[in-house]
């Protein structure tokens, strides 16, 4: 007989008993599935309504035990559906299922759903002056974050929290003050957030509620997260992870991870970083929603960015931008939007990246750093035929008092378009707290960008402080070039070009530096597929080449670029395995390598030219110099070369969703092993280099290895290393020529 067919006692009779059945079985230590035991209370008729509410709060619970956070959610509107239903006169349940519910929501990544499932439960407790449900209500009502921007709503709902609850030391009181510190931020007094988010840390820790610190590590470290200090948002997350995954919370321990990644990058610590994406790929993987997943692929697109592979990511952009939409996520969509218009500026892309600032601006709309990031944005962009937009002073006055390094680094540009060098001062005071760290959007724009001090140095040119800039500069190529940030390397090397050249006082070694910086910038551009800086290294190069030698100044006092004396006094003596460098108060030692061994007989020879045949092999002769024997690759092995590049690329990625460490690392070997190849093979523009003659081969290899060991040089003693570099010229005849 068909169900439906049944008479309505006979179907209720029949639910009512399966329902027993399936909970019996459950006594019995099997798994019960209480989304099927709440199905048949709810066709069990009115005898079966009392139990449909606590069956599906069971159904939610196990739900959100296996991360269905989604169906967890659908069983607590149906609880909250039958207690309407059936007039149930249980105001504390109803309230229990909307903060449930609320709590469901936050999980599955709808904030929205959440905040009107809370909208009740505050107005019930505002009525009754419940100050613990209230603050209950007001942290689920918060929970949810908005990329960009205060909410005044919000920043008022968690005070009137605060006020409603004792002053006394409180786990509620501790989380509520920790959240209230998070919502203020960005604010133009950062300070304050701050504080108010240490004394709540401080607070749960006296009362000695794990969860309740879980949770005030969780909203303190939200507080701190673009404005404090990189140390301080370190500990914070690693203590708010290791406490999380103690606890098994899952979706705390995935939060935290995405912080150290941001955190990590931004102090060049690429090892530890990569670290944490795997940790949150682990977690989000667990977790499984959408939500928690388009993060992590956006973390990886960011690493691919800073190596170099625009192609990956732009892949894996559009795998984070599919998971977004799966997860219809606002704060997605924007971040990933601003993640590629770096990424376009990165590239030199720009007819790309002006096409998207109306939508940049509209994404925007409403949130006060969001808006304010929109108008720098437009305004830096490198200008089209559009008029140049508005720009506010008290939009500029706003930018610098928050003082977040993103939007400090759009201002420089700002500073450069108007050549204004009182705004630099002021942009330099605010990145001084920053020198040492990148650029960071966080999950603003899920990106890490370049050094800050290059920033700096372009700051330092327009204030005219040449010397403060060549340290920055020299600087900032010793970190992008350590971590492998290719891109940000190459543009870092034609701003320094830029700025010799511009230098009034330009002389020959000037000149070779700047030409030698400007090449190398123009041949990782054409590897890497950056057509905005070809054109810009191409044209600099041009006119390095073209450019009429200068003499040196001869005045005894003419002003130098770098802060050490003319000549240096200093010393390199190879004791065994080592050698140690004396250059004044310093004396340090580093491991031999033939670039020492180069550096040091250009050094103990000062003023004299020597053939680079003779530095790389004294004993050989040079009358067996070949000549010119054809491309290093044909097309045919270049084509095959990138053929294998693309094959590997995929395999690494597969290999690492997979976890396979072991494969991961033979397809990471050969392919760094693969580019080099090609980056020896491809000259500027992408063009085929050609093998020379010994003396050519020999020119490259002695280059490579006296900048190797000035570099060396340069992590001990930075004065020293630009002394070396300004006075060491290579080629085919290479020379030390102290000024």
């Amino acid at each position: 007989m068909l169900h439906d067919e049944l008479a309505p006692e006979r179907r209720w009779y029949f639910h009512a008993r399966r329902a027993e059945a399936l909970t019996r079985a459950a006594v019995k230590g099997d798994e019960p599935v209480w989304s099927e035991i709440a199905h048949h209370w709810t066709w069990a008729g009115p005898d079966g309504r009392r139990h449909v509410v606590p069956a599906q709060i069971r159904a939610a619970e196990q739900a959100t035990a296996r991360m269905a956070f989604d169906d967890a959610a659908l069983a607590l509107e149906r609880a909250l559906a039958c207690a309407d239903a059936a007039a149930l006169d249980e105001p504390v349940r109803r309230v229990e299922l909307r903060l449930g519910l609320a709590r469901a929501r936050n999980l599955a990544g709808d904030s929205e759903g959440a905040k009107r499932a809370c909208a009740a439960v505050l107005e019930h407790a505002r009525r009754e002056r419940d100050g613990e449900l209230y603050a209950r209500a007001a942290l689920e009502h918060a929970s949810g974050y908005v990329y960009g921007g205060v909410d005044a709503e919000l920043v008022a709902l968690l005070a009137e929290g605060l006020a409603l609850l004792p002053a006394a030391d409180g786990a509620l009181r501790a989380r509520l003050m920790a959240r209230h510190a998070a919502a203020l931020q960005p604010a133009r007094d950062p300070e304050m957030p701050l504080e108010l988010a240490r004394a709540a840390v401080a607070m749960a820790r006296r009362v000695g509620e794990p969860h309740a610190l879980l949770l005030a590590l969780r909203d303190a470290g939200s507080a701190f997260m673009d404005t404090g200090p990189v140390e301080d948002r370190i500990a914070l997350s690693t203590e708010h992870v290791a406490l999380a995954e103690r606890l098994g919370e899952s979706v705390d321990a995935w939060r935290g991870s995405m912080r150290l990644v941001f955190d990590h990058f931004e102090r060049d610590d690429v090892a530890r970083a990569k670290e944490a994406i795997e940790s949150a790929r682990r977690h989000a993987e667990r977790l499984g929603h959408p939500h928690y997943r388009w993060p992590v692929v956006g973390f990886r697109a960011m690493a691919a960015v800073r190596e170099g592979r625009f192609g990956d990511g732009r892949r894996l952009l559009e795998e984070a931008r599919a998971l977004v939409r799966a997860a219809r996520d606002p704060n997605g969509e924007r971040s990933l939007l601003i993640h590629e218009l770096c990424r376009l500026r990165l590239e030199g892309r720009w007819d790309e990246e002006r096409a998207r600032i109306g939508e940049l601006v509209e994404r925007f709309r409403g949130l006060t750093s969001g808006e304010l990031i929109s108008k720098l944005w437009a305004y830096a962009v490198v200008p089209g035929d559009d008029p140049e937009p508005p720009l506010p002073e008290s939009d500029l006055e706003r930018a610098i008092a928050l003082g977040d390094s993103s939007e400090l680094a759009l201002l420089v540009v700002v500073a450069e378009r108007r050549r204004d060098p009182a705004l630099a001062d002021r942009i330099a005071a605010r990145f001084a707290y920053r020198t040492d760290a990148n650029v960071r959007w966080g999950l603003f724009g899920v990106m890490v960008e370049g050094p800050v001090r290059q920033y700096l140095a372009r700051l330092a040119v327009l204030r005219g402080r040449r010397d403060e800039a060549y340290a920055h500069f020299e600087i900032a190529l010793s970190r992008a070039r350590a971590t492998g940030a290719r891109p940000y390397l190459a543009w870092i090397e034609l701003d320094f070009a830029r700025a010799l050249l511009e230098d009034p006082a330009l002389d020959r070694p000037d000149r070779a530096r700047a030409f030698e910086l400007a090449r190398h910038a123009l041949d990782e551009a054409a590897m890497l597929d950056m057509p905005g800086l070809v054109e810009r290294a191409h044209a600099l190069t041009a006119t390095l080449v073209e450019a009429t030698p200068l003499e040196r100044p001869s005045a005894p006092d003419a002003r130098r670029r770098v802060a050490e004396p003319a000549a240096p006094r200093f010393t390199l003596a190879r004791e065994g395995e080592l050698w140690t460098i004396e250059h004044g108060a310093r004396r340090f030692h580093v491991a031999d390598t033939k670039g020492f061994q180069i550096l040091a007989a250009l050094v103990e020879r000062p003023g004299e030219d020597l053939h680079v045949l003779d530095l790389a092999s004294p004993q050989r002769s040079r009358t067996t110099a070949q000549g010119d024997v054809g491309e290093l690759l044909d097309t045919r092995a270049r084509a095959e070369y990138r053929e294998r590049l693309v094959a590997l690329r995929a395999e690494l990625d597969e290999a690492e969703s997979w976890n396979d460490a072991p494969r991961a690392e033979r397809a990471r070997a050969e392919l760094e092993s693969l580019t080099a190849e090609l980056g020896r093979a491809l000259g500027p523009r992408g063009r085929a280099r050609r093998t020379g003659s010994d003396a050519e081969r020999a020119r490259v290899n002695v280059q490579r290895r006296v900048r190797d060991a000035i570099r060396r040089i340069g992590d001990n003693d930075p004065a020293l290393a630009r002394h070396l570099t300004r006075s060491i010229r290579t080629g085919t005849v290479c020379r030390y020529e102290p000024e």
